[in-house]
């Protein structure tokens, strides 16, 4: 779906001649360095360690390929989304939901770049209306440490906050998981690209999108209530 959904979305609108094409890829198609922050100048060469973001990279490419061709299409990066939107997955939104009715025993080490749901649509807007073909727009808000978030749902939902896991013991059950789930055809507990993205410190900058888009995203914080809201069901 991401490869060859992408392909005939993007063709179609190549053969419609649409006046713009607005094509929402992700931060993991770029290269990064562990708490490093990087822009949209930094697209990866090698192939990502997943098969979700080796999708999205192929994907990736066959926009730029149609760019070459006429497509006047503008790239979107958005990093993790929450909100008080439906999810296709539980994502974000199931991490605050489970934080909220005490489900997490023990928190994953690392953390993830945020952004609100509202703020993509807005992005999607903004770049239809004043971006160049393509160019490229990160959509970030802010890095989140696990613990962080969890703190920020305790203090609205006055849940605990769990224990960290040692690195050390997650690495140990995500690869032992994923052997196991070879064999049962069950999904891992700890799935190691999930283990791996949040090691990695991924730190997308938006500066470009705030700049040229006069993109302002919403603090964490500040969305956190509508979404706890939301995803238990207290909207």
């Amino acid at each position: 779906m991401n490869v060859e959904g992408t392909r005939h979305v993007a063709e179609a609108a190549l053969a419609a001649g649409v006046a713009k094409f607005v094509y929402t890829s992700t931060i993991d198609v770029f290269a990064n360095a562990p708490g490093v922050p990087f822009d949209e100048r930094t697209i990866a060469v090698e192939p990502k360690p997943t098969a979700y973001e080796r999708s999205k990279q192929a994907a990736d490419r066959i926009v730029t390929e149609l760019l070459a061709r006429g497509l006047p299409a503008v790239f979107l990066h958005p990093s993790a989304v929450y909100g008080p939107v439906p999810a296709a997955s539980p994502g974000l939104n199931g991490f605050l939901a489970d934080l909220a009715r005490g489900r997490i025993p023990l928190l994953l080490p690392g953390g993830m770049p945020v952004v609100h749901a509202a703020d993509v649509a807005t992005g999607h807007v903004d770049a239809e209306e004043r971006a160049a073909p393509g160019s490229r727009f990160i959509l970030c808000e802010s890095y989140q440490e696990l613990v962080a978030i969890a703190r920020a749902v305790a203090e609205r939902t006055g849940c605990k906050v769990p224990r960290v896991m040692p690195a050390a013991v997650a690495r140990a059950i995500a690869v032992v998981g994923e052997a196991v789930a070879r064999v049962t055809g069950k999904a891992p507990l700890v799935p190691r690209g999930q283990l791996v993205f949040l090691e990695s410190r991924t730190m997308p900058d938006a500066a470009r999108a705030r700049a040229e888009l006069a993109w302002r995203p919403t603090p964490f914080r500040d969305a956190l209530p509508a979404t706890l809201a939301y995803v238990t069901g207290r909207a």
